[in-house]
């Protein structure tokens, strides 16, 4: 999805996220690949020297090649949250000779003691899938589902499934309004040579340096900065600042900005909107977790927040807590 999400994507979360609950029910075969990879995160680890018992290792779901005509192959999820479902994205990667041709989603508000008698409602008609890339669709089905059924044509493999929606559930406890779970989003950042600015608004800890947003050396005056857009307006009460990994690469020190701008377009956040200092000169240590609470300027509820680092360097992860 390039450096940042589609437009498509501003304000949804990925309903169907095993990160929030998500958890694949059934399927009618995953004899090659567990069904259960579906849902993780990233778009699958491919290695293409790893084989087992049942041929090559594939980090997807898979199920066998079908010789029974009229049937093909499906997978039932228990969505992380109820919700509308708005995008839909069946990622083929690495399924290249054994992508399937065609899928179809359907959903329902409850599922049955045998999953295979629930009454299911469609919500994407089967459609043309591409092998080895992102298939992204518009969805217009209105009501609000908790379960879903992917169906594909007639077989082969998907590496994941993200569903983006709009959810009234409020997720218990405290909750990070920066991560892409809950709907945050990195609209607009100063360089990203090294590292995705997406990469900080990860929930699972950084497994490594790759997994950051990292800038190239700044060798004139200035500083980097990336811009993040919550998921929800909130007044933090914890700014989470990691530089886990980054050990002679990291940061200076930073500050952190923040404003109220609902209606603002993305594209005028940088320029037009009302910046307000939250945290100045903030002194930053390598391979860190910086958890941010008394160093916070209280504010009114913000919308977006814009973390300046000095002069360079790479943040493994930004978390903003309410």
């Amino acid at each position: 999805m390039g450096s940042s999400l589609d437009a498509r994507f501003y304000n949804l979360i990925d309903l169907a996220s095993e990160q929030i609950g998500g958890e694949v029910i059934a399927a009618s075969d995953d004899y090659f690949a567990a069904k259960e990879n579906l849902i993780k995160p990233g778009r699958g680890e491919w290695d293409p020297d790893l084989f087992y018992d049942r041929g090559k290792v594939y980090d997807g779901w898979e199920s066998r090649r079908n010789r029974t005509p009229e049937v093909n192959d499906w997978v039932i999820i228990k969505l992380g949250r109820s919700g509308i479902l708005r995008v839909a994205d069946i990622d083929t990667n690495h399924f290249l000779g054994n992508a399937p041709q065609f899928a179809s989603i359907e959903g329902s508000d409850s599922l049955n003691e045998d999953p295979t008698q629930t009454v299911w409602t469609p919500i994407l008609q089967p459609s043309a899938l591409r092998p080895g890339r992102q298939n992204l669709f518009h969805l217009s089905h209105e009501g609000e589902v908790s379960y879903i059924r992917l169906q594909i044509y007639p077989d082969g493999g998907v590496a994941r499934l993200r569903l983006y929606g709009e959810t009234m559930e409020e997720p218990e406890g405290e909750v990070d309004y920066a991560s892409s779970v809950n709907g945050g989003q990195a609209i607009l950042a100063s360089d990203m040579f090294f590292g995705e600015m997406s990469n900080l608004l990860k929930s699972n800890p950084p497994p490594n340096m790759g997994d950051g947003w990292e800038t190239k050396r700044r060798r004139g005056i200035g500083h980097d900065w990336v811009i993040i857009k919550l998921g929800k307006a909130i007044s933090p009460s914890r700014i989470e600042v990691d530089t886990t990994h980054y050990k002679g690469n990291f940061p200076d020190y930073c500050s952190i900005e923040t404003c109220f701008e609902p209606e603002l377009q993305d594209h005028k956040i940088s320029s037009t909107a009302k910046w307000t200092t939250a945290v100045e000169n903030y002194k930053l240590s390598a391979d860190t977790n910086h958890v941010l609470t008394d160093e916070i300027r209280r504010s009114d509820p913000i919308t977006h927040l814009r973390l300046n680092i000095f002069p360079d360097g790479g943040v493994a992860r930004v978390r903003v807590i309410k």
